[in-house]
């Protein structure tokens, strides 16, 4: 189900994933959140490959408006994912605590951690959808690592961009960029 999607989007993420020094893990985080769709939504509202929610994805330089919403832009939200797992790290010292922020809020997090005096997230008390989270990322981990392991047969991903950037000066008349470049509008 997710083949497509991964060969859209997996190069891309891994490669700067990989280029700010995270975990390659990381990477794999849009498949929890997503299913590496970039129009997914949840009925909190958090939306895109990264599922941000609206206040976080401005505060990390996410732009949304009636023409755009960042949330779905695959570049800036790659981006603005890393730097706010980035800091989450930073201020966590501890990997399985910063994806527990990103899922559940600084907040939570810190209450957690001031309520049981422990850094272990596993010891942590904190809500079932994030006490899920974490062990989910890792399971996948663990399948992508050694999938005959597991008896998984995984999709192949050619680590090739399948997309690429191109500059317009404003908004732009998608049919004029199909008679332009002559692909196919399936292909745009």
């Amino acid at each position: 189900r997710l083949q497509t999607r991964m060969q859209t989007h997996l190069p891309y993420i891994l490669e700067r994933v990989l280029a700010a020094n995270l975990p390659a893990e990381i990477a794999l985080l849009p498949i929890i959140e997503s299913a590496l769709d970039p129009y997914a939504f949840s009925p909190y509202g958090a939306n895109g490959l990264w599922q941000f929610m609206s206040p976080t994805a401005k505060q990390y330089g996410l732009k949304i408006n009636s023409g755009y919403d960042g949330r779905r832009d695959i570049i800036a939200s790659t981006d603005a994912a890393l730097t706010y797992l980035t800091y989450l790290y930073k201020r966590f010292d501890s990997w399985p605590l910063a994806l527990a922020a990103y899922n559940a809020g600084e907040g939570t997090v810190s209450q957690a951690l001031m309520r049981s005096k422990d850094k272990d997230f596993f010891a942590l008390r904190l809500p079932r959808e994030t006490r899920n989270y974490v062990p989910r990322l890792l399971a996948i981990a663990a399948i992508a690592n050694d999938p005959a392991k597991h008896q998984i047969t995984l999709p192949a991903v050619q680590m090739r961009l399948d997309f690429f950037l191109i500059q317009l000066p404003g908004q732009f008349d998608i049919a004029k960029i199909i008679e332009i470049s002559n692909l196919t509008s399936a292909t745009l």
